[in-house]
């Protein structure tokens, strides 16, 4: 510290060293003046001192114009893998033989096949020597072509990974800026195995996952006075999205299924508490509480799936879309037996990896369960 404190900057350094030596002009200073020339490149103690906040900390511009550019690609829906809508205008990448010369092609989207393995496309107007072609109509595959304009409205359920090997800066950089663009940004997993996911906001929703419900909420309000008997809330999935985990998530034929429901709190929304080994810190769960109090039961909601994690005596995803009083919010999936207790402790060891299936969104509404609607279920547990 005292040879920081001697040189509060780098060059006033060099410069010291060449006035008590007498000779450090001529290289032959006996080493002050050569810690000044290290200032100088932010090497050393005496460089830390002198530079303050260096700007070799930033991210470089070429490394931010390449995340921002993958950002800006999912928040307008022309992402690498983005699934083609109706209308939008698209590119043409003949992987196979291309006996009709359609490589690079622009065209707009007119409609599509069962299961979008295939798209009809009218061609705009193409290169020299294809003149005649200007819309006509052609089938193309799915892996032939490349949204460039998203016209329609892109899909909610679309991710965008990160790899692990993301340093702390790269880190910071991709939620501030999806943040910017309106996207939603979560980290997952810990230490070595931490990764970002990026998602778009639901379709006429807010980040919360919850569009605006004015009739569900003077329902709500209504019906206030039964929250004291309220022992959880979250959401309830509807049939088609109970049907969706069931047939993406293997599940032993032996197990008992639950695909059913998503635990937010416990107690009320208007008086949300942490689920049972939650272990949030003080501010996390003062800010979720009030997320949970902007909510109302009824309200239609949207979630994406994101992890998955499949232990010995039960198998759950990780959902990502609404504010919670739960480390890792999910939907249990299936379990060993049919007690719902002893299912959701046996995650409490298990790794949560990335989900790597087809992207999922699933639907449901808000729900207030009551201690008597519970009881009826097999093992409930007060305590669990």
């Amino acid at each position: 510290m005292e040879e920081s404190a001697a040189f509060p900057n780098a060059w006033n350094a060099g410069a010291k060293g060449d006035r008590e030596k007498g000779k450090g002009q001529k290289g032959k200073g006996k080493g002050k003046g050569q810690k000044g020339q290290k200032g100088q490149k932010g090497k050393g103690r005496a460089g830390k001192a002198g530079m303050g906040s260096r700007e070799s900390e930033d991210l470089p511009e070429e490394r931010r114009r390449a995340l921002m550019g993958e950002l800006e690609a999912l928040a307008q829906g022309t992402e690498t893998g983005a699934v083609p809508r109706v209308g939008d205008r698209v590119l043409l990448q003949v992987l196979g033989k291309d006996r009709a010369e359609l490589h690079g092609r622009l065209a707009t989207v007119r409609g599509a096949l069962p299961g979008a393995a295939a798209f009809t496309v009218r061609l705009e107007e193409g290169r020299e020597g294809t003149e005649g072609t200007e819309g006509r109509e052609v089938t193309a595959s799915a892996e032939d072509l490349r949204v460039v304009e998203a016209r329609a409205s892109p899909l909610p359920e679309t991710s965008l990974t990160f790899p692990k090997s993301l340093m702390g800066l790269e880190r910071k950089f991709v939620h501030e800026a999806a943040e910017a663009l309106g996207l939603v940004s979560q980290s997952f997993g810990q230490g070595p195995e931490r990764y970002i996911a990026v998602f778009r906001p639901a379709q006429g929703a807010p980040v919360t996952g919850v569009p605006e419900a004015p009739e569900a909420a003077e329902a709500a309000e209504a019906a206030a006075d039964a929250d004291a008997d309220v022992w959880i809330s979250g959401v309830v999935l509807d049939e088609g999205s109970q049907d969706l985990l069931k047939s993406a998530v293997a599940v032993p034929d032996d197990w008992h299924v639950f695909a059913d429901r998503c635990e937010l709190c416990r107690g009320p929304l208007s008086n949300p508490k942490p689920l049972e080994s939650a272990n949030l810190k003080r501010s996390v769960t003062a800010e979720q509480s009030k997320e949970l109090q902007r909510l109302r039961p009824a309200m239609p909601c949207e979630l994406r799936v994101c992890t998955l994690a499949r232990g010995n005596e039960g198998i759950a995803v990780g959902l990502l879309g609404l504010p919670t009083l739960d480390r890792n919010p999910h939907v249990l999936v299936a379990a060993r037996g049919a007690r719902r207790g002893a299912g959701e402790r046996c995650l409490a060891g298990v790794r949560w990896e990335p989900w790597t299936g087809e992207a999922l969104l699933l639907r449901g509404q808000l729900k207030q369960w009551h201690k008597a609607e519970l009881s009826e279920e097999p093992g409930f547990e007060e305590g669990g």
